[in-house]
This record gives C-alpha cells, sequence and structure tokens, in this order.
C-alpha cells in the first residue's frame, strides 16, 4: 500500500490535503492528536487509512522526565488504540520518547510501558508499530539497535512491529541497507524521508532499500517536514508507482 502522511500533503486546508490524496489514489498516514474525531475520517469518499500515528507522544511517553507525563501516556495510548479500532485502521505508530530526556532506566521504562499495552492491542486486532527515532529528535532509545532489544525482549511479534524511517536512520548516522537488511523483526512500514526532514529524493534507492528486507511491507509511506508542492507530490508518487520492490509490479 503506498500512503503518504496526511500533514505533509501540500494544502492550507486537510480537505485540500485529502483532495490531492484521493486525486492521486493515495492511502493516507493520520495523526491521533487532541481532538481528534474518526467520524471525519469515515465520510463517504475518503481515502482509506494505512496508519494511525499516536501523535500524543510528542507530549506524554514513557521516557518524559516528570512522572505526570508518564502516566498520561498510558491513558493516552489506551484513547489512541480505541480510535484506531473505530476506525478500522490495523496499525498505531509510536515511539518511545521525544525531545530530551532525563528519566532513568529508559530501557526498563519503555518494556514495562509497552508490556502493559499488549493485551488491549492483542485484543482489538491491532499492531503497535515501534519508530526509532535519530537523536535530533529523542534524547533515549535513539539508536536501531535498542528498538530491536526492546521487540526482543517483549517477544510479541503478533503485536509488535516496526516502521522505520530512512530520513531518521540517516540523520542518526546510519546506512538505510545495513540496517534493513540485518533487521530481525518485521518492519511493517518502510517510511521514506530524506535527510534532515527533506522529501525523500528522486533518486533514493527504493529497489536496493527494499530488497534489502526479508519482506516487503505492508506500507510504503512518504513523510517529510520540508514542504513541497503538489506537482513535486505527484512526481515523487509517479516515481514510486513505476518501480517496484520486485519485478512483479509496483505500489498501488
Amino acid at each position: 500500500m503506498l500512503a503518504y502522511v496526511e500533514s505533509c500533503l501540500p494544502g492550507a486546508m486537510r480537505e485540500e490535503r485529502v483532495a490531492l490524496a484521493r486525486r492521486l489514489e493515495l492511502a493516507l498516514e493520520i495523526a491521533h492528536e487532541p481532538g481528534f474525531d474518526p467520524a471525519w475520517w469515515q465520510r463517504p469518499g475518503m481515502p482509506p487509512i494505512a496508519s494511525l500515528q499516536a501523535f500524543g507522544m510528542h507530549d506524554a511517553h514513557p521516557l518524559h522526565e516528570d512522572a505526570e507525563r508518564r502516566a498520561q501516556a498510558v491513558t493516552y495510548l489506551e484513547q489512541a488504540l480505541q480510535a484506531a479500532s473505530k476506525l478500522g485502521v490495523p496499525r498505531l505508530i509510536v515511539a518511545c520518547g521525544f525531545g530530551k530526556c532525563v528519566v532513568d532506566r529508559p530501557f526498563d521504562r519503555c518494556f514495562e510501558f509497552f508490556g502493559a499495552m499488549a493485551s488491549t492491542a492483542r485484543d482489538l486486532g491491532l499492531r503497535l508499530l515501534i519508530e526509532p527515532l535519530s537523536p535530533l529528535r529523542a534524547e533515549a532509545m535513539n539508536d536501531p539497535g535498542d528498538i530491536e532489544r526492546l521487540l526482543d525482549a517483549l517477544d510479541a511479534p503478533d503485536v509488535f512491529g516496526t516502521v522505520l524511517d530512512t530520513g531518521h536512520l540517516v540523520d542518526g548516522g546510519h546506512d538505510p541497507t545495513a540496517i534493513l537488511r540485518r533487521w530481525c523483526h518485521r518492519v511493517d512500514e518502510l517510511q521514506l524521508r530524506g535527510a534532515g526532514g527533506r522529501p525523500p529524493s528522486p533518486d533514493l534507492p527504493l529497489r536496493e532499500w527494499l530488497g534489502a528486507l526479508a519482506a516487503p511491507p505492508d506500507v510504503l509511506a512518504v513523510e517529510h517536514r520540508v514542504a513541497t508542492t503538489a506537482s513535486e507530490v505527484e512526481r515523487l508518487v509517479d516515481d514510486l508507482r513505476v518501480r517496484p520492490w520486485s519485478a512483479g509490479g509496483g505500489w498501488t
């Protein structure tokens, strides 16, 4: 499934961004934020939703130095899981933490937090996809190896998977091909992003990256923080669709 992060599409209003996705026949990855209304996304003619981002974990997460914020993260993630279930979105994207962090025992904190969420996600039939961020975005648990260890310890492949973001990998000083080749856990989603939050460039080695994986991801998504134009989005989407991960076909 080829998807685009909704907030990264050009357009001042959400309706404009959704219309562009619909015109390009893209799935969307959307953010669960304060005031999130699942009904808005359930209207007739909306693009399919590939993944839901637990965006509130920017402010409340298991690595926050404030104990109250860590407690809020539990409530928040339960709400995000319920929203994903109501929307029928099978994937909820999460991270261990954001920003500067001075919490003690970061690995143990994450193991306890996500381990406590496993039964809820399983009961709802959802997957929690843990995304390793770069040191530019997170102070702790910012190496892909940290997330591999966490997935090993959680030992629940029916619930926990991975989102790997090429931009975060590059910003962290890693070679995406090498990381993808050695990754032992399910990569449910591969996010394409350039260094420093830029859109992915036309010369990205997509076939090499996808060929390094043991299996193709369910979702190939584009995400970036640097703005782009509708014509540039269309060129990128067209390019991704004509460059298949194998000889069998491209991304739809």
